[in-house]
């Protein structure tokens, strides 16, 4: 009796680290190949997405005079400097709907989603002068596809427009105290993460909400980034706010 049952428990211990090492092997064989698998879904679907804020701001020319010694005299000579003048935005109303979409690859799962953005932003010249303000979008990922893109400045869709390595440039003339709304939408796809960024040169920011809607209840908010001021559950997900007045 004795021998029986022994021969079970050896059978069972060969049978448990038969498959734990085959176990393991698959689990590292997969760790392994996870980053090719990642991206190869990155292509096929579309990698983690960064919306950054339009930048808006304004050139002005300043004379510069340079002094320089030639055989002995001093020689003056005026060149002309361009001057960025970096302006925030006077308000940002943005709407963002994740729905999560995991998608296969190997043997494991990867979140991927589409991401359908909306933005209504306010752009002013609060100079005592005309101006020509600049408004530079860019897209939150290269090679990305963006369906049902949207560009309207004053209500006005801007048609056949030209970018350049993702970033899109456009002039609005605006009087002095004089405001303009300008819309951007877009629907995409994306893959583990989604950012909005409120972009370089910003030392402020004015009258900003974001609210964003989601078809899945777990949310995980990565380093750096700035927790939701606001949380309301819904039937599927989470409706997000991010408020600030200034």
């Amino acid at each position: 009796m004795s021998k029986k049952i022994a021969a079970i428990v050896l059978i069972y211990i060969c049978t448990a680290a038969a498959w734990f090492i085959l176990g393991s092997t698959i689990l590292y064989r997969t760790n392994i190949q996870d980053d090719k698998l990642k991206d190869a879904v990155g292509q096929l679907w579309g990698t983690a997405q960064v919306q950054k804020a339009p930048s808006v701001f304004y050139e002005t020319k300043l004379a510069v005079e340079n002094k320089r010694i030639e055989s002995g005299k001093t020689v003056s000579e005026i060149q002309t400097q361009t001057i960025t003048n970096y302006i925030p935005l006077k308000s940002s109303k943005i709407d963002a709907a994740l729905f999560l979409q995991h998608r296969k690859k190997g043997l494991l799962w990867y979140p991927t989603y589409i991401i359908k953005f909306s933005a209504l932003y306010t752009v002013s010249n609060d100079t005592p002068e005309p101006r020509d303000i600049f408004l530079e979008f860019t897209f939150p990922s290269e090679g990305a596809v963006y369906d049902d893109f949207r560009f309207i400045i004053g209500g006005k869709k801007l048609e056949n427009i030209e970018t350049s390595k993702g970033t899109i440039k456009q002039t609005i003339k605006l009087a002095p105290g004089q405001k303009e709304t300008v819309e951007i939408a877009y629907q995409s796809q994306g893959l583990d993460q989604w950012w909005y960024e409120f972009g370089e040169n910003v030392s402020q920011v004015r009258d900003f909400l974001l609210t964003m809607n989601t078809d899945f209840k777990e949310i995980d908010f990565p380093q750096n980034s700035i927790s939701p001021t606001q949380r309301i559950p819904t039937k599927d997900g989470w409706e997000l706010k991010w408020q600030y007045s200034d």
